[in-house]
């Protein structure tokens, strides 16, 4: 990281969107190393990753449940639609020469797709940061290197990285020295990570880290990461209480797996263990960490039951055929 001195080699070097593409959100392999200890960071090995389902109930067709984000975001987040007008905005005007020679159309469609892009390759910053985190759980060390060359290839969301893997290590690095901060301050331990979740017919759900104690308690973590440097600024308590409230109030826990064809499969439930405490990690690659408690109440969660209703009348008439009335 950015302070223990690394040097990188030159070896060559990606989130699901419509087809399952491989997720670095679990484990790694074995490895004789040890993950961060105060005085002691060792962030670099030579670890290699292995893919872990990623919201496996996503691939199941004709389930009645929403998941938490679908439903969460049926809740406008403020922000975003000017957020993807000054990121066109500031590549129209940067990068004039990769769409002014364009005819109309293809220039209207390189400028209006270019947030997306920015947008994917954030995501897998948080994507790799997620990969971390569970390394350091396991009891493993990351080579970042190799998880930032293995994303370029594999993750959709990481494809702008290919070709400029030494940027994004750096980019990386400042959100994993962050995570560092906060893993020597609250010395985490114990957990289960990427549970899915769910309330039959309601919702579903894949959290983070559950179960983890620290300070003295247990929690229910999220690992939130944005590129705003501005401290008052990229904070969604909203949302984060609505999706954390849905965490920690579903009726179960599903264990998901894969049949002879590769096909996901329903292996059992199991109860949902309640937490004392919720939290957002939240990194902004700055070296930095804020621990934010997150408070799960009635009201919260009835807030989330709310917008559930609303998403499962939305879901009743998107395909209500519109007849004209006749006069009688």
């Amino acid at each position: 990281m950015g302070s223990t001195g690394l040097s990188w080699s030159d070896t060559g070097w990606a989130r699901e969107i419509a087809a399952v593409t491989s997720q670095w959100l679990g484990a790694f392999s074995d490895r004789d190393a040890e993950p961060p200890t105060k005085g002691s960071i060792v962030t670099v090995a030579e670890a290699t990753p292995t893919p872990k389902l990623h919201r496996p109930y996503s691939r199941l067709r004709g389930r009645p449940e929403r998941s938490v984000t679908e439903i969460i975001g049926l809740k406008a987040i403020p922000g975003l639609p000017w957020g993807a007008a000054k990121e066109t905005a500031l590549f129209a005007v940067n990068h004039q020469d990769q769409w002014a020679e364009l005819d109309t159309d293809a220039a209207v469609d390189r400028l209006r797709t270019h947030h997306r892009g920015v947008w994917d390759s954030r995501a897998a910053i948080g994507t790799a940061c997620h990969a971390v985190m569970e390394s350091w759980f396991a009891g493993e060390t990351v080579d970042l290197e190799a998880l930032v060359c293995d994303m370029a290839e594999n993750d959709y969301a990481a494809k702008t990285w290919r070709g400029a893997e030494e940027d994004a290590i750096e980019r990386l690095i400042g959100y994993v020295d962050g995570l560092e901060k906060w893993w020597n301050d609250w010395q985490p331990s114990g957990g289960t990570s990427e549970d899915c979740i769910r309330t039959p017919g309601v919702y579903v759900g894949q959290r983070d880290r559950w179960g983890v104690q620290m300070g003295g308690a247990s929690w229910g973590l999220d690992l939130k990461t944005t590129a705003e440097q501005e401290a008052s600024k990229a904070l969604y308590y909203d949302s984060w209480c609505l999706q954390l409230t849905a965490y920690s109030r579903a009726d179960e826990v599903v264990d998901y797996g894969l049949d002879e064809n590769g096909k996901v499969i329903e292996l059992g439930t199991r109860p949902n263990e309640p937490v004392e405490k919720h939290g957002i990690i939240h990194l902004r690659g700055d070296g930095n960490y804020a621990l934010y408690p997150v408070e799960v109440t009635d009201a919260s969660f009835e807030a989330f039951l709310g917008l559930a209703r609303v998403g499962k009348w939305l879901r009743s008439v998107e395909k209500l055929e519109m007849v004209p009335a006749a006069l009688s």
